[in-house]
Order: structure tokens, then C-alpha cells, then sequence
């Protein structure tokens, strides 16, 4: 199974919950100096909410280096589509408390 493969039931489940669609195998780069950090399955430059928040990767395979430098770069790092879905329920159900 391919990591693009394993991204597409969650983007249908993001269209659902009205968050912005990812980018698919997409290379993330350092914010400050432009240099590539790693390829991820699924990454929000902008944000789950498009337009607002910190950016978003979902990498299952980083390197220790690779992890430090997202990090450093302010990314919100996932390495499992379950992890990063429960990430999303968690900010609906807080987001419907408000």
C-alpha cells in the first residue's frame, strides 16, 4: 500500500468535517531557508483549516534529522493516519464545545 493510498479514505473523512484537502506525496520544505526536509503523504501548508493555523505533515517514515528539522520548522508532525485522525476529532469535539 502506498502512502498516497493510505492518505484517501482520511481526505474524504477532511472534505466531510469541511477541513482543506492536503497535498499528496509533497515535498515540505524548511520555512526559513528553503531547503527540502522530506516528501510527506499528506501535507497542509496552510493549515486543516486552510488559510489559518500551523502547518500540518503527515510522515510516517522521517529520519531523526528530518523529525528535528520539522519540528524546528513549526510543522505539526503526524507519522500515522490514525494519530492524525484522532488529532481532528479531538479539535472537532473542542471546537463544538466552544
Amino acid at each position: 500500500m502506498t502512502r498516497t493510498s493510505r492518505a484517501w479514505p482520511l481526505c474524504s473523512e477532511l472534505t466531510e468535517a469541511d477541513l482543506a484537502a492536503p497535498e499528496l506525496d509533497s515535498e515540505v520544505s524548511d520555512p526559513r531557508t528553503g531547503a527540502a526536509i522530506t516528501v510527506a503523504a499528506a501535507y497542509w501548508p496552510q493549515g486543516l483549516h486552510g488559510e489559518v493555523g500551523v502547518p500540518v505533515v503527515q510522515a510516517p517514515d522521517t529520519t531523526p534529522q528530518e523529525q528535528a528539522a520539522l519540528e524546528a520548522g513549526d510543522y505539526r508532525v503526524f507519522h500515522s493516519t490514525d494519530a492524525l485522525r484522532r488529532f481532528i476529532y479531538n479539535a472537532r469535539v473542542e471546537q463544538a464545545a466552544v
